[in-house]
């Protein structure tokens, strides 16, 4: 899915701050009730960072989800017992992507959709009777079933009457 440029997305974070990751738009500390700039105050103690985007790690320690046995990204490959902090995972990138601030972030299409009152919904690939077009199909099906004499005359006379019969709430 493609986001805004300063659009909240962990895989986008570095785990230190600064570097070639993108500046982002200000996040929310739910546990504090606060909100959460994403970039180092300008009086921060090493003036080259100021100013640049927070890593993780930074992240993780204002929110209090930060334990120094987490790993910047990826599986334990050890597969140890470590403790899980707050009870969430392992690694750095899966805790920041699990807050809320994170998850309720949407894509620029769906964005910009929805800016001129649309509604998007999303479904999953493999299940197409989720598919709203299924109804519609499922719909002209049966009612063909049912009042189709199985030759292709009837057919050629039942699909056009069916079709412009669909009630909207169908589709």
């Amino acid at each position: 899915m493609a986001y805004a440029e300063n659009t909240l997305v962990a895989n986008q974070i570095s785990f230190k701050p600064g570097g070639q990751q993108p500046v982002m738009q200000e996040g929310f500390i739910h546990s504090k009730g606060q909100p959460q700039p994403m970039t180092l105050p300008a009086n921060y103690s090493n003036l080259a960072l100021s100013r640049l985007p927070k890593g993780m790690k930074q992240i993780l320690i204002e929110q209090g989800l930060y334990h120094p046995k987490l790993r910047p990204i990826g599986n334990n490959p050890k597969r140890k017992k470590i403790g899980k902090p707050k009870g969430v995972d392992y690694c750095c990138q899966r805790i920041l992507s699990l807050q809320k601030d994170f998850l309720e972030e949407k894509g620029k299409q769906q964005e910009e959709l929805e800016s001129e009152s649309d509604i998007v919904l999303f479904h999953l690939y493999f299940h197409c009777e989720f598919k709203f077009i299924e109804y519609f199909w499922e719909y002209i099906k049966y009612e063909l079933r049912g009042n189709c004499d199985y030759k292709m005359e009837g057919l050629q006379e039942h699909v056009p009457h069916t079709f412009s019969n669909i009630p909207i709430s169908t589709i």
